[in-house]
């Protein structure tokens, strides 16, 4: 896809080197633990990836326990999930689980890995005004790298059929038992342009029902926050 030309890419039924690069979709149910299951999810194909890459090639099927890292960022705030205070709690909190993936890491569910821990090596988050679509499409179409993204809900995104591209509705919006709009975290594994406008392809928390199989689109012009990371 050029600069200018409307298309799509992403890793959704693509492989790297034979190697698919993308966990299965996760489903949170009704925890409010979407930005634990987006990074958790990005932490997992930054492994595969890095199978993939490996000479010989490696195969990654680890699966990251999404409850002990609900735990050990507990522990890091020492409160728990739900307790931080309103004002900006979606930024502030994906700052504080991005740190215990890099500090502390997962565990794994698996039998047989007791005491592992997967971390990452460093991250970096991106603000609103500094995330742009060009390092979006080398990121993850030339590097091969998934993202974290959050954007605002409004209720349409919960009616956004297949196909379709979400776009925050201000005079619709969801709020929490604050009064504070809430806000969602998915993992991004692609980008495109339709009709002129940039979007992101993502990976929800909400099991294979949700969207296509899983899958969905939001306008970037929506997006609040995006985040990198890198294993070793």
């Amino acid at each position: 896809m050029t600069a200018k030309r409307d298309g799509e890419f992403s890793w959704r039924g693509r492989e790297l080197r034979g190697k698919s690069l993308l966990p299965p979709v996760h489903d949170q149910g009704e925890k409010n633990t979407c930005i634990f299951h987006s990074l958790g999810a990005a932490t997992e194909s930054h492994y595969k990836r890095r199978g993939a890459l490996s000479i010989p090639k490696e195969d990654f099927e680890v699966t990251l326990s999404i409850d002990d890292y609900v735990s050990q960022y507990n522990k890091m705030i020492s409160g728990e999930l739900g307790t931080e205070p309103g004002g900006g709690r979606g930024q502030s909190r994906m700052h504080v689980a991005l740190r215990v993936l890099q500090e502390i890491g997962i565990a794994a569910e698996d039998p047989g890995l007791e005491g592992m821990r997967y971390k990452i090596y460093n991250w970096k988050m991106i603000n609103k005004e500094d995330v742009k679509f060009k390092e979006i499409a080398e990121e993850i179409g030339i590097k091969a790298r998934v993202m974290a993204a959050g954007f605002k809900i409004s209720i349409n995104f919960r009616t956004t059929k297949p196909g379709e591209i979400y776009s925050y509705e201000p005079n619709k919006r969801e709020k929490n038992e604050d009064g504070v709009t809430r806000s969602h975290c998915v993992l991004v594994v692609g980008f495109g342009r339709r009709e002129g406008q940039e979007y992101l392809v993502y990976q929800n928390s909400a099991g294979i029902e949700f969207g296509e199989e899983g899958f969905g689109r939001v306008y970037l012009k929506d997006v609040l926050r995006m985040a990198t990371l890198n294993v070793i």
